[in-house]
């Protein structure tokens, strides 16, 4: 197993856009670096490498791996952030309503309030204005208004901090995404509008290629191993006066997929499979171009799905793709149908080109059907369990040795093209961290607690 360190370094590099040079000369190192372990997997696919420290020794023996599962918790669901609408900076109930906004004939003149609606009609027009908002103008608001409070904001008031660092890093960080993404679609419309086709396409691959970026990669693992926020209130005591600020359910599913996106510092991390960062490509010789397309290994899937989900009961995130997009899902269910299979069987199948791992006395051929967490659009209230699973369904060939232990397997059929890009798992975000403290402040525990995410 990779170090803590190590791994918390590559899933960095695997999981997020934000790529330092260091990083990608590691990355680079390891496409071209495989090591042959002798169990049928490379260093890259190894299923002992997804076992937490305070895991049991994973099991490979086919007769004690369950052929169904399914985690403990069954998770929740909600956005994944997209940075094109300005991450957890954005506000997602609604802009504001100019016409709800009164003058308060005892704290403000006539020139106050017209200085304040101008503050709030210019958020209406770029997000990056929020942080001209003062705390007068937050005490001021109808109640109602400041519910709209994009979810970062809302935490920035809670510590009281009115420079509001959090909500600027997330306005700073999504800008240049956001802008190419506007652009892109202001092209677009002007094409469809022109009947210039060529030009509405070429648009369209811009926008897609930036609209999946998000914090799928707090969310997702955060949809597992969290409790679902309810909707709370926070009472603010600051310089302006006291006030009520009402947290929306997806307000905390905002704040706490950002905290296990941004913060590692106490956070043992795992992962096994390669980031593919390519399409589907073939060469002049039919052979494809990125051979980590073809990986996360089957054979190591099903080993980690029996000893993640089937033995311990605990879900893990999926990168659910095999291509570059990266969608990270909570995986929480699975089960298998498995049937012996011949060479002569075998021959009729659509196989992935790979040769059979070294030791491999039989092959079984599995069907897989994995529920994973979905997004849905984001709730004021908690919203259960309803409509948050999607399947995905996966076939292929495990091998086996003398001794029934799964030593590898290949894709089958439609899952050459379609299957997880590679698998990972975390431990727990404390957000009283000393760390976690030093991003998100006292606020976030105490958010937590009143949502009831913590006791």
């Amino acid at each position: 197993m990779y170090s803590v360190n190590f791994m918390n370094f590559m899933n960095k590099s695997l999981k997020s856009i934000r790529i330092t040079s260091t990083a990608f000369s590691l990355l680079f190192f390891l496409s071209t670096t495989t090591i042959a372990l002798g169990d049928g997997f490379d260093d890259k696919n190894n299923p002992d490498d997804m076992r937490m420290s305070n895991e049991a020794p994973f099991t490979k023996s086919f007769d004690k791996l369950k052929k169904d599962g399914q985690a403990k918790n069954p998770g929740w669901s909600d956005t994944y952030w997209a940075t094109v609408r300005r991450g957890a900076a954005c506000q997602w109930i609604g802009e504001f309503d100019i016409t709800k906004f009164v003058r308060n004939k005892s704290v403000e003149s006539e020139n106050e309030f017209n200085q304040r609606i101008a503050r709030v009609k210019k958020v209406t027009e770029n997000l990056d204005n929020l942080l001209d908002l003062t705390a007068k103008d937050i005490f001021l608001m109808p109640e109602e208004e400041r519910m709209k409070l994009p979810p970062t904001m809302k935490l920035d008031i809670v510590n009281l901090d009115f420079n509001y660092p959090l909500t600027k890093g997330q306005l700073d960080s999504s800008r240049d995404t956001y802008e190419e993404y506007t652009a892109a679609e202001k092209e677009y419309n002007e094409a469809i509008s022109n009947n210039d086709d060529d030009a509405a396409k070429k648009a369209k691959e811009r926008m897609s290629k930036v609209s999946w970026f998000g914090i799928c990669h707090g969310w997702a693992p955060a949809t597992i191993m969290e409790k679902e926020p309810n909707k709370c209130e926070m009472n603010i005591n600051c310089s302006a006066g006291k006030f009520n600020l009402s947290v929306a359910s997806s307000d905390m599913k905002a704040l706490i997929s950002l905290l296990y996106a941004d913060y590692d510092g106490n956070s043992e991390e795992v992962s096994c499979g390669d980031r593919c960062e390519t399409y589907y490509e073939k060469d002049d010789k039919n052979r494809l171009k990125d051979k980590t397309y073809t990986d996360l290994n089957p054979g190591a899937f099903f080993i980690i799905l029996g000893n993640k989900i089937g033995i311990n009961k605990k879900g893990f995130v999926v990168e659910i793709t095999a291509g570059a997009p990266v969608w990270n899902q909570g995986g929480v269910k699975y089960s298998h149908k498995i049937k012996d299979v011949n060479a002569k069987a075998i021959k009729k199948l659509k196989v992935e080109e790979k040769k059979v791992a070294k030791g491999t006395k039989k092959q079984k051929l599995v069907e897989t059907t994995l529920s994973y967490i979905t997004e849905v659009s984001p709730q004021i209230e908690a919203s259960g369990t309803k409509d948050i699973y999607k399947e995905i369904h996966l076939t292929y060939l495990i091998e086996l040795d003398g001794k029934n232990n799964v030593i590898g397997g290949r894709w089958v059929g439609d899952s050459i093209d379609d299957h997880p890009d590679f698998v990972w798992d975390k431990a727990v975000v404390d957000p009283n961290n000393a760390k976690a403290k030093a991003l998100f402040g006292d606020g976030m525990l105490e958010m937590m607690k009143k949502s009831g995410m913590r006791k």
